[in-house]
């Protein structure tokens, strides 16, 4: 595990600012926070969650950093009701993970395996077992590991994959999360294998979206690009899965986020409004590259599409548009055919072809002239 120093804020109040923000008071008891880091929670149930410090102080006088022995209040992306008085927010000084893990390969099932060091020789068995697919037997041998390691973090850990992913006998996500939450208090809040298998749990028993967090984690701060096409890859699934809406990031041309939003409504309403500029960059679940919207939402959101001119996913609204004004431009040429045929010698019939023409080239020009 990893020596460094862990950054601890205790909660003295709590103010709910919608369904997804929390403003919190309270005191730095070590270390420092910023704006931007991700900080553990447990929530009032006592299940591991993830925020993001939004801002430090108030709108009018923000700080860049909380220090130990400092008070003020933070804003978290979290939701009110996960939040408690007496509650403490932790981080640590580095990024680096601190687990003794190693992600190999993943089963088309979700289930990661991991190759790990540094196990007595019991451990290292069960976690064969369990990468083996073996969960009855590996089963056993943890339930009697545990008896006599009741803090063993890589064993609670691998209880939890075994309730996960055991089969009809041995499934129980409840059971689950309570292990992989004691594998997470017993050390393992640094351990990469801890935190997805906790981001499983979670999804498993109908907290998706925090853990998706500690996916989304996982994910920013590989170095690898094995281990974090991993995480892309594991984060779509996941989303799928557990049917996460799609999330959508848009950043301007000095770099900072403008929005993340879910809400086709609300992305549309910032695009009109000018909050999103049109030549903003975005991406999807947090993952892959930014690129440009007209080559990536306006292609798969109608609503969108139809901001750029309906080339992308509205493309179709252009052709029923010419099928209209067709169809009028003919309407009105017959009847124009009908009047002024006759009245330049033309029979009835000859009038309403001719018009019946005119009118939907005339039509057709019109479709032109407003797609422009």
């Amino acid at each position: 595990m990893s020596n460094d120093t862990v950054n601890e804020f205790t909660i003295d109040s709590v103010f709910a600012l919608s369904g997804e923000e929390t403003s919190v008071t309270g005191h730095m008891e070590k270390g420092a926070f910023r704006p931007g880091e991700s900080v553990s929670l447990l929530s009032a149930s006592g299940i591991p969650l993830l925020a993001s410090i939004r801002r430090i102080g108030t709108a009018e006088t923000p700080v860049n950093v909380i220090r130990e022995g400092q008070k003020n209040s933070l804003v978290l992306n979290v939701e009110p009701q996960h939040v408690v008085v007496g509650s403490k927010l932790t981080n640590t000084g580095s990024e680096d993970a601190a687990g003794a893990t190693m992600i190999v390969d993943t089963g088309s099932s979700g289930e990661a395996v991991m190759e790990t060091a540094d196990l007595d020789s019991e451990l290292t068995e069960c976690e064969q077992l369990v990468n083996s697919r073996k969960h009855k037997e590996a089963h056993a041998k943890l339930d009697a590991y545990i008896q006599t390691h009741e803090n063993s973090s890589v064993a609670h850990r691998l209880m939890g994959r075994v309730y996960l992913f055991g089969g009809q006998e041995l499934r129980d996500e409840a059971k689950a999360l309570e292990h992989v939450k004691r594998a997470y208090e017993a050390g393992g809040a640094n351990d990469d294998a801890v935190l997805e298998t906790l981001a499983q749990a979670l999804g498993a028993t109908g907290e998706a979206d925090h853990g998706l967090r500690f996916l989304e984690r996982l994910h920013a701060k590989a170095d690898d690009a094995g281990i974090k096409r991993h995480y892309a890859d594991l984060i779509t699934s996941y989303r799928q899965r557990y049917r996460v809406k799609t999330l959508w990031e848009f950043v301007d041309g000095f770099g900072d986020v403008i929005l993340e939003s879910s809400s086709v409504e609300e992305i549309v309403k910032s695009i009109e409004n000018g909050t999103i500029p049109q030549d903003a960059q975005c991406r999807k679940n947090r993952t892959g590259a930014l690129v440009e919207m007209k080559d990536s939402i306006a292609k798969e959101v109608p609503a969108v599409g139809a901001l750029f001119g309906g080339k992308a996913a509205g493309g179709g609204s252009s052709g029923k548009l010419q099928v209209v004004d067709v169809g009028i431009g003919m309407g009105i040429g017959v009847v124009l055919g009908l009047i002024v045929g006759p009245m330049v010698g033309m029979s009835f019939m000859i009038g309403a072809i001719a018009g019946l023409a005119v009118g939907g080239i005339l039509g057709i020009i019109v479709t032109a002239i407003r797609s422009k």
